[in-house]
């Protein structure tokens, strides 16, 4: 059967799936276990780190002409089929977790704010994408059409958002604070006056408490003005900052509320009225890290402590827009997590300007009056109160209140006496309306009265919903609309794989269609897969797994069944610390881990690591490499047979050197694995990398040859490895090449050691590999004007058919190297400024796939015509949210190129099916001529 029937068939099949559930019912994700485990990935990072990191961005922005920061680009050449595609995810058929549901989910966001007076103008602020922002919010939803997204930040250098907040008399001055609070955090503070279209910074906000060494934030968590514009507080994770200038320039000020200048982690701040603000911490010096409750009365300058909210950590503010002009009568509310970070405290009340405060008991004592199985008790936010935090009152009555915690949504609309569930994360499980969906996790809300009327919207771990009756619908019967995630490609994904990758073989066939096979692992949206043309819009990618999505591989099922014998049709993927597989092509999910008997350790193994051995024609070849608990000592596994079965292949480790914990006999790697590789072209050639050393295998994990110590330092404790590669060229499998994301050197690894120096980098090669004491490591990453920049590497790879081109995945984006690694450059043109987590390359070279932690799936692909196209392009070259003559001069320059052109740019391909931009795609800019992208 021919793979364009394949992918039909399987359609058809999962269309057929939406009556009932998978094999296995709904996963969650896991927050906590996640910032872990990208803690020990990236070891230690101070935020000297993260603004070195920041500042190379901005540098190469610069440098390759992708930025519009005043200066001009220093290099900036366009080589023919060397234009990146954005892929999506751009909207969904379908998603399943347990069950199948019909809905569209983006990325994880930290702020929305909708414009005062137009509801069409919406700003979206994400933990990894940047912000975005919408003209035509409220315009009609159906099957194709909504609201248009674009991206507003994409030359700041870091795409994490910790905070984003408007002036109250200039709804265009903007203000940005990077550093998401769990995921990357980036010093940084940006100043925008004309809507997002440019921005100023960064301003770095640090400062000293007396009698501690100087902090520097690197998250900003809450933004908020005075009634002027003029007054703005910030809670970062060092402290409370105050500007009297509105947030422009460097006039900060440290605000040290403790008498006894305890350094404090501020998560919330909010203006109760006149110069009344109320603003929670956590106490940095406290082991317990305890929560405090501040209140001012002098416009932020000077703070007493409330005492009377007790055995707490995190706790969010919601103060009453409606009651400013009474601050001493206002309603405040705090939502809080109770002290042992198990559970959620209570929703505290105040009606009194936040002086005196007590209890509602929203928490496990109370009960909504409509329980179900995912919402019995009134704890909304359960053991994850220090992940999702979601409070907001109804500006015009502050007896109504909404809470978001981690899988429901619930109101009240007598002051806190009362609650009901409105929205659940599976409704089908629970019997609600399939219309009261939000995805799990809620972060942000905003109510809007810019329309009229109250309009909710809520940010959770999948993006963006909107309802208008979630205070006058009936207990559990609110209206969402998740479409409005339609077109924002935000979401966060650590892996990606595609059946292009695989050499065509009789058993394991790799048509042309299947090659447009991606599959990637996401941050609590699943693992996602894109299959053409079945699909239809290149741009969807369903969820066919729930919960977070790790490693991923792609395969042939084998056996009898029709399209088995093609790619795609074996598909594995981990959840936490376990390996699951579908033989159906997605259609159902198993788990897979018959044969691996060792018990995980719950932190290396969180992010569990899936290699292809694509030397394998039959296509069922994969490894995993592991870390057993309490010994922490290695294990590499495979399958044969797609993971019907794993075997250990540990077989005996010859040491480098004689030393205690390498022991030859053990067949066991003395320390924890971080990733593993199979060679393009030697069967059999296998390589592990643990936290210092590198291991390669000539037969199939009978015996192991260990490396010295990969740099950066004679200790390689500070490597942190991210992934290693063989040269394909080097049938031996001596030749090896490892990536890094240290930036620290010193055998602590401490924060107080050297950051690792230019002369260093992020990328080793070994040559002989199999030497064993006599093996030897080399920086490589050029010198001069076509060096590396100096920044943490998620993963290296080397073109099968050409081992002198290799790529890395860096965490500012993807850079390539055509002579061995001699010289490097920035790759393709039209990639934003954002980290690339994995990559993916076709067996004859033809693509390049990429996955990026905040902006989905891109390509370069560039086929004859024009490949599947990617996300549209709004036609607006020059960004300055307008459409305009030079708009249309530059869509002129570009008028009948496609991605194989040098000329191309993405921007301009505004209709279509293919990435190519021709007369329809003029004509639909000129139509838009003097309106907004």
């Amino acid at each position: 059967m021919k793979r364009i029937g394949y992918v039909l068939c399987l359609a058809l099949s999962w269309a057929a799936l939406a009556g009932r559930a998978e094999v296995e019912g709904p996963v969650r994700d896991d927050p906590r276990g996640r910032q872990a485990a990208r803690a020990l990935e990236q070891g230690v990072r101070t935020p000297d780190d993260r603004l070195r990191i920041l500042e190379i961005a901005r540098t190469e922005a610069r440098r390759w002409g992708i930025s519009n920061l005043g200066a001009g680009p220093l290099q900036a050449a366009r080589i023919p089929g060397n234009a990146w595609v954005n892929l999506g995810p751009r909207t969904a058929n379908f998603e399943k977790n347990g069950v199948t549901y019909f809905k569209v989910d983006s990325g994880r966001p930290r702020n929305i704010i909708v414009h005062p007076t137009s509801p069409d103008i919406v700003y979206l602020a994400t933990s990894g994408g940047g912000v975005w922002k919408t003209f035509d919010a409220t315009a009609a939803i159906d099957a194709t059409n909504g609201p248009h997204w674009t991206p507003i930040t994409e030359t700041l250098g870091s795409l994490s958002i910790g905070a984003l907040a408007m002036s109250p008399v200039n709804p265009d001055s903007l203000l940005v604070g990077l550093g998401d609070p769990f995921d990357v955090q980036v010093p940084g503070f940006f100043h925008s006056d004309d809507g997002g279209a440019s921005w100023l910074g960064p301003v770095v906000l640090s400062a000293t408490y007396p009698g501690f060494a100087p902090l520097q934030a690197s998250s900003v968590r809450n933004i908020a003005y005075d009634a002027t514009g003029q007054v703005v507080l910030a809670a970062t994770d060092v402290g409370l900052f105050r500007s009297a200038e509105g947030g422009v320039g460097t006039g900060w000020t440290l605000i040290d509320p403790d008498v006894g200048h305890a350094p404090q982690e501020f998560w919330s701040v909010g203006r109760v009225g006149g110069q009344v603000w109320m603003a929670t911490s956590q106490d940095l010096t406290d082991p317990n890290r305890g929560g405090r409750v501040w209140r001012s009365i002098d416009d932020g300058i000077s703070w007493g402590e409330i005492t009377s909210v007790t055995d707490v950590r995190r706790m969010t503010v919601a103060v009453s827009p409606g009651d400013v002009a009474n601050p001493g009568t206002a309603r405040v509310y705090i939502l809080a997590e109770n002290g042992a970070g198990t559970a959620q405290k209570d929703v505290f009340r105040s009606n009194d300007g936040g002086q005196t405060w007590g209890g509602l008991g929203v928490n496990s004592s109370g009960a909504p009056v409509n329980p179900n199985a995912n919402q019995s008790d009134l704890d909304v936010m359960h053991g994850q109160a220090f992940y999702n935090h979601m409070i907001v009152v109804d500006p015009q009555n502050h007896d109504r209140v909404l809470v978001g915690g981690d899988l429901c949504l619930v109101r009240s609309v007598d002051g806190g006496a009362n609650w009901a569930v409105m929205a659940d994360w599976l409704p089908q499980s629970v019997s609600m309306a399939d219309y009261t969906y939000v995805h799990a996790d809620y972060h942000a809300g905003a109510i809007s009265y810019a329309s009229g009327s109250l309009v909710f919207y809520a940010g959770t771990d999948g993006g963006i919903f909107r309802s208008s009756d979630v205070f006058t619908a009936s207990n559990g019967d609110a209206h969402f609309e998740d479409r409005m995630n339609r077109g924002i490609v935000s979401h966060l994904i650590f892996t990606v794989a595609t059946a292009a990758e695989r050499p065509n073989s009789v058993s394991c066939q790799v048509p042309a269609p299947t090659a447009d096979i991606v599959f990637g692992g996401f941050q609590d949206d699943g693992a996602r897969l894109r299959v053409l043309p079945a699909a239809g819009d290149p741009t969807i990618f369903d969820q066919i797994a729930g919960g977070d999505g790790f490693g991923v591989g792609i395969g042939c099922a084998g056996g009898p069944s029709p399209g088995s014998d093609q790619a795609g049709s074996l598909l594995l993927e981990s959840y936490v610390s376990q390996i699951n597989r579908s033989m159906d092509g997605g259609g159902t999910f198993n788990p897979a881990m018959n044969g691996i008997d060792i018990a995980l350790d719950p932190q290396f193994t969180f992010i569990m690591k899936i290699a292809t051995d694509i030397t394998d024609a039959n296509g069922m070849t994969f490894l995993t490499p592991l870390t057993e608990a309490g010994t922490q000592v290695g294990h590499v596994f495979r399958t044969t047979n797609g993971a019907a079965s794993w075997s250990p292949i540990n077989g005996t480790i010859n040491c480098a050197t004689a030393r205690l914990g390498c022991n030859p006999t053990s067949a066991v790697f003395p320390l924890p694995l971080m990733n593993a590789s199979a060679h393009p072209k030697a069967a059999g050639n296998y390589a592990t990398v643990s936290l210092s050393r590198a291991y390669v295998t000539a037969d199939g994990g009978a015996h192991w040859d260990e490396t010295v110590k990969v740099y950066p330092d004679t200790s390689g404790a500070c490597v942190q490895p991210s992934s290693i590669a063989f040269d394909p060229a080097d049938t031996t499998g001596n030749t090896v090449w490892v990536s890094s994301k240290a930036t620290r050197t010193s055998a602590t690894c401490s924060a107080t050691t050297i950051p690792l120096p230019d002369t260093v980098g992020h990328l080793f090669k070994s040559t002989n590999a199999h030497a064993l004491g006599s093996s030897v490591w080399t920086a490589v990453h050029g010198s001069g004007a076509t060096a590396l920049p100096n920044v943490p590497i998620n993963v290296v790879k080397v073109d099968p058919g050409d081992n002198q081109t290799l790529y890395v995945g860096s965490e500012i984006g993807l850079y390539r190297s055509i002579d061995g690694g001699a010289n490097w450059a920035r790759y393709g043109t039209g990639l934003p400024l954002v980290s690339v987590t994995d990559l993916s390359i076709a067996a004859d070279g033809s693509s390049v796939r990429i996955a990026t932690y905040g902006r989905g799936f891109w390509e370069i692909y560039p086929k004859s015509g024009g490949s599947p196209n990617g996300v549209l392009g709004n036609g607006d070259f020059n960004y300055d949210q307008l459409i305009d003559g030079i708009d249309l001069v530059r869509e002129a320059a570009v008028l009948l190129t496609t991605n194989a052109d040098a000329d191309y740019n993405a921007i301009g391909n505004l209709t279509g099916t293919t990435n190519s931009i021709d007369a329809s795609d003029f004509t639909a800019l000129a139509a838009k001529l003097g309106g907004r992208p």
